[in-house]
């Protein structure tokens, strides 16, 4: 509190008092929280701290699972995927005066757990090296699913007589499209003289797939 009085040569006025103009300094932490959304987002918000320190507004810097300087914003969603977790942290700065308070964190927040893999086979294709035995048969026609994305894929087939054979390997190197797309998944079915993927003649055929560190295996089919 300060006192005020004006004066001349002779004398001074009343006095009056004025309040002393409080100190500007950083703000307090936010709040900021986050939660699942779905199978694969997480939805994240943050608040005003409860003492802007005498500070007009506040922006916000934000770091982990989405970086900013300065934003106004208050929400983002994230898409990490399934089977992840994220953190952010965030830290309100003061306007006019830009001073950073102390930051909050969410801690870590995960999303669902992935949907098992799987493989579906059917009979493909047919297989035209020749038209007689042994040679005549179809290709399988295979769909993965839920399968890490991006990755590279490795099969196994097993036959109704005991016999198996791998792809990719030294022989069959197998096609460029033996790998998942972004989502997790793929698909094949190819007919004529390919030879690079599995076919069978008058027997069944299962095939476990790899991909990513996982495996799943399809049911026993037969009529190929």
């Amino acid at each position: 509190m300060a006192t005020v009085a004006a004066c001349n040569a002779i004398k001074c006025g009343p006095t009056s008092s004025t309040a002393a103009t409080p100190p500007v300094g950083p703000p307090g932490a936010p709040s900021v929280s986050g939660s699942a959304s779905g199978a694969s987002s997480i939805n994240w918000s943050w608040g005003p701290p409860a003492n802007l320190g005498n500070q007009k507004s506040v922006c916000y810097n934000v770091s982990g699972a989405w970086t900013a300087t300065c934003t106004p914003s208050t929400s983002i969603t994230t898409t990490p995927g399934c089977s992840q977790s994220q953190s952010l942290t965030v830290t309100a700065v003061g306007s006019p005066i830009a001073i950073a308070g102390p930051a909050a964190s969410s801690g870590n927040v995960g999303t669902a757990a992935c949907p098992p893999p799987t493989v579906a086979l059917s009979v493909g294709g047919a297989h035209t090296y020749t038209t007689t035995a042994p040679f005549a048969g179809h290709y399988a026609a295979v769909t993965v699913s839920n399968f890490p994305a991006n990755s590279p894929i490795t099969m196994t087939c097993f036959f109704g007589d005991g016999s198996s054979t791998s792809q990719p390997s030294a022989a069959y190197p197998g096609p460029a499209w033996h790998s998942t797309d972004g989502s997790g998944n793929a698909s094949w079915n190819y007919s004529g003289t390919v030879g690079q993927d599995c076919w069978a003649f008058g027997t069944t055929m299962q095939i476990t797939i790899s991909a990513g560190g996982v495996s799943a295996t399809s049911a026993v089919v037969g009529g190929f």
